[in-house]
């Protein structure tokens, strides 16, 4: 073996290398200087690592280049480390090339000598194969890492000195730790390291942990050492963590289960194959009363109709029964129940076998839902829409409603009668409802709509609807707007009524109405013409013949002074009766002359107080408003003389507004003026129907105010303008 130049030192060298081998067992030894690099190596590299010294460079490059690719950096650092640090030696583990190309593990062990300032400058060291050691660690750890546990080792003060295994692969390496740390924040600490305790004085135990994130089975057993000494505790865990997750969802969905069924507002039965109940909730049994347990005795107690039929349900006939024998599974039956405890329900039955993973029928469930009333209420609200049927026909009405967000329309079969007769191929859209609407008023029904919708209109409406034969019918609708909590509106619901009778009745009763008006009208005009007439008669012809008896009487020359009294009192009378039937100063000097005179005239004679205020009018009136105006004063003057035992009379003439305001007011008693009028349609006087025709007719109207005690006012509007109709 070649040897390094011996120096003064080489006696401290020889020591250095005698000290490092009689430490270790060594197979192939070198020795380093270095300062230069050199390196010298003995006779076991060719028989453990292939090469023989011939071939052998003699410098730290050819071990360099012969370390693993993937080891060199890490190896160089911790030989670099060592001699910076003033370290003795190093130790390290790496690949090393043979000379067959194989790689050999190698354990290198060495040992550092410095001068008297703690240079280093020179090393002797050894490698040691341990391939072989390698592979069984290797194969140890795949071992251990597929084991479907964790186990672990501790020496006696209970730490750990070997960790392996594949359970619980998020937790970190255990060795290095004592079992107090590693369970300090755990719920089983203390059982842990009982058992641990119980380890230790040589007794297995057994124990189940759980720390909230995973869930362990522990056991635990004395370590000994060959020589049977407990020199510690070995401990394997199985992760169960799965399988109590699973126990403790069952268990949550065992009490879900029962919080379910203690809720549900149904009857839930569950049946075995005989037919015993073997889980029930408190609705079921609410429905029934009671629960019976044995199934034919069940069966055989339990009093079912079919629903309206009064057909009994035999024990065979129940569905429960049918499911277990049969595997029929029967949905929504109605059947008619006296319970155990005497009431009458009906209920809605649902039944369905039990199958196993073979399809063999091993149970059946029974769903019952008390349905009382629900179906009286069904069977009362068909009761009311029959009446409803027969009442919109009867009354020629019908009902609708329409969704505003999807504008789907709902209606009645009368109310699509209103709008199309028998046409009932329309009514489901609203643009059929629209097209139905009388051309002549379908705008300002779009525009009603709108305003409704809109919550400015009002909620009734009349208008005109065709029909496809081409018949025209009047339509009374009423409608109601649903909002939301926005304000928007969703919902729209009303009712409709045929008016089309009532609609030409009042068509014809207007046509009469202004038959008679034309009537009244002309028969006014006739009486008017009339009194003229009469009027001139009385004083042209019976007035001069009376004066022509006045005159022969005269020249008598006879006692005919009585008789001359009687002629001029006749005389004054038909003067007095010709100036009623029409006093010729309306017709010479107009309304405002005439009313003066006929006041003065009548309040003089019969003792009144009066006042005349009359504007000036600076033109004459219409005829028709001057004759109005006098015949109403005229009236009122007569009810105030024979009637009213007042003081005073006061006549106000004026013009506003195109119309000519008239008052006439008194100081009398007054008088109830709706007994009044009630006694003059019965058939009384007809003073005051004759002054409000008379205003009607003109176009104006006419007010009556009186307090009994208080007097009594008359109040007339006659319109100036084309309204004065007469």
């Amino acid at each position: 073996m070649p040897r390094l130049p011996v120096t003064k030192t080489s006696g401290r060298r020889g020591e250095a290398r005698d000290r490092l081998l009689a430490r270790v067992a060594f197979d192939a030894v070198w020795e380093r200087d270095l300062q230069s690099g050199a390196v010298t190596w003995d006779r076991s590299l060719e028989s453990i690592f292939g090469y023989h010294l011939d071939e052998v460079v003699n410098h730290v490059s050819w071990w360099r280049e012969r370390v693993h690719p993937d080891d060199i950096e890490q190896l160089e650092q911790t030989v670099s480390q060592a001699i910076e640090s003033g370290a003795s030696g190093w130790s390290n583990e790496y690949r090393f090339l043979r000379k067959d190309g194989s790689w050999a593990w190698v354990a290198s062990r060495c040992a550092i000598e410095r001068d008297a300032d703690g240079r280093a400058f020179y090393a002797v060291g050894a490698m040691i194969d341990i391939t072989q050691l390698k592979d069984t660690e290797t194969r140890l750890r795949l071992f251990t890492e597929q084991i479907p546990g964790r186990a672990c080792v501790t020496d006696r003060e209970l730490r750990v000195v070997w960790d392996a295994g594949a359970a619980f692969p998020g937790s970190p390496s255990a060795v290095g730790k004592t079992v107090p740390e590693l369970f300090a924040q755990s719920p089983d600490r203390d059982r842990v390291l009982e058992g641990c305790r119980r380890a230790l004085a040589g007794q297995s135990s057994k124990l189940e942990i759980d720390d909230g994130t995973s869930a362990a089975q522990l056991e635990l057993e004395p370590f000994r050492d060959p020589a049977g000494n407990v020199v510690g505790v070995a401990g394997i865990a199985i992760d169960v963590t799965g399988r109590v997750r699973s126990e403790e969802q069952v268990r949550a969905g065992q009490r879900l289960l029962r919080r379910v069924l203690e809720t549900l507002p149904v009857g839930v039965i569950v049946l075995n194959r005989a037919g015993d109940v073997v889980l029930h909730n408190p609705a079921s049994t609410h429905i029934w009363g009671v629960t019976i347990v044995s199934g034919e005795e069940r069966w055989a107690r339990s009093k079912g109709f079919r629903h309206g039929t009064r057909q009994a349900v035999t024990p065979g006939e129940w569905a429960s029964h049918l499911a277990l024998d049969k595997g029929q599974t029967t949905r929504d039956e109605l059947i008619d129940i006296e319970t155990f405890d005497g009431e009458r329900k009906t209920i809605e039955n649902y039944a369905a076998p039990i199958l196993d993973a073979e399809g063999v029928i091993t149970g059946a469930v029974v769903i019952n839902e008390d349905v009382t009333e629900r179906v009286r209420a069904e069977e009362a609200l068909r009761n009311t829409e029959k009446l409803l049927i027969d009442a919109e026909k009867l009354g020629q009405t019908g009902s609708w409603e329409q969704d505003l967000i999807s504008g789907q329309v709902f209606n009645t079969e009368a109310n699509g009668r209103l709008f199309f007769g028998d046409d009932r191929s329309k009514g489901t859209r609203m643009e059929d409802y629209i097209e139905a609407v009388h051309p002549d008023d379908r705008g300002w029904v779009m525009r009603r709509r709108e305003q409704l919708d809109g919550g400015t209109g009002p909620d009734t409406i009349e208008y005109r609807v065709v029909w496809p034969d081409g018949s025209v019918h009047w339509i009374f609708g009423r409608a109601t707007v649903v909002r939301d909590p926005a304000g928007r509106p969703v919902r729209a619901y009303g009712t409709n009524a045929d008016v089309t009778e009532r609609k030409n009745a009042e068509e014809e009763l207007g046509r009469r109405a202004k038959q008679l008006e034309t009537l009244s009208r002309k028969l006014i005009e006739a009486q008017e013409a009339e009194r003229r007439v009469v009027a001139r008669e009385l004083h042209d012809d019976f007035g001069q013949v009376l004066f022509a008896l006045k005159l022969n009487l005269q020249r008598l020359q006879c006692d005919s002074s009585e008789s001359v009294e009687l002629v001029d009192g006749a005389i004054a009378r038909m003067r007095d009766l010709a100036q009623a039937l029409r006093p010729p100063l309306l017709d010479e000097l107009g309304l405002e002359e005439a009313l003066r005179w006929h006041v003065e005239h009548e309040a003089k004679r019969a003792g009144l107080a009066f006042h005349i205020a009359i504007a000036p009018l600076g033109r004459r009136l219409p005829a028709v408003v001057e004759m109005t105006c006098f015949r109403v004063v005229q009236e009122a003057l007569s009810n105030v003389i024979r009637h009213a035992q007042a003081h005073l009379v006061e006549v106000e003439l004026s013009e506003a507004n195109g119309a000519l305001q008239l008052v006439v007011r008194d100081d009398g008693r007054g008088f109830d003026v709706p007994a009044a009028r009630k006694r003059a349609i019965e058939g009384g006087s007809q003073g005051l129907l004759s002054m409000q025709e008379r205003a009607t007719l003109a176009g104006g109207d006419l007010q009556i105010d009186t307090i009994p005690g208080g007097g009594t006012r008359v109040r007339g509007r006659l319109p100036l303008g084309e309204e004065s109709r007469i």
